[in-house]
Formats: structure tokens, C-alpha cells, sequence
């Protein structure tokens, strides 16, 4: 999977997971959110591209950028969604 983003002059591209026990039997596992699974597999990583040069700018595992992602959101929610004269948070 990839994707690009002009404005900022980057790309994107998504692997996903490699197993040493072939597609099939891959695909049958349970996917746990790991950056290092057992068994000789890797999670899926994200390599991030500069569009200008093609210079590889970072790689990041997939299972730490949806930990971001969670948790980003749930910040956004919890800002804009509780009450104005909130106290405490259950």
C-alpha cells in the first residue's frame, strides 16, 4: 500500500507482515500488534520517502504508529467531547 502527500514533499509506502510459514498458514494466525513476532516474523513497517529525491527518511513499525494513532485520537476526543466544567475523568 502506498500514498504520497504533496504539501508536504513526502511518500509512503506499507508493507505488511513477513512469515516464515508461508501466506497460507500466515494468514491463518492471529495477529498479534507487535513490532517482533516469534517464529522469524516481522510485523508490518512503514517507509516514509522524500518525493523530491526519493531519499528514505524513516521507517516505523506499523504496530507503534497505531499506538500514536489510538491514542492521538482519544486525546482529541476527550478535549472536545467532555463537559466545559469537567473536574475529573472517570
Amino acid at each position: 500500500m502506498s500514498g504520497a502527500s504533496p504539501h508536504f514533499g513526502t511518500a509512503a509506502l506499507r508493507s505488511r507482515r513477513i512469515s516464515s510459514l508461508g501466506a497460507t498458514a500466515a494468514a491463518a494466525c492471529r495477529r498479534e500488534k507487535l513490532p517482533m513476532l516469534a517464529g522469524e516474523s516481522l510485523d508490518g513497517h512503514r517507509m516514509l520517502f522524500s518525493s523530491a529525491n526519493g531519499e528514505l527518511l524513516a521507517i516505523m513499525t506499523t504496530g507503534v504508529l497505531q499506538r500514536f494513532r489510538v491514542g492521538g485520537a482519544n486525546g482529541v476526543a476527550t478535549k472536545y467531547l467532555a463537559r466545559e466544567m469537567r473536574r475529573r475523568l472517570a
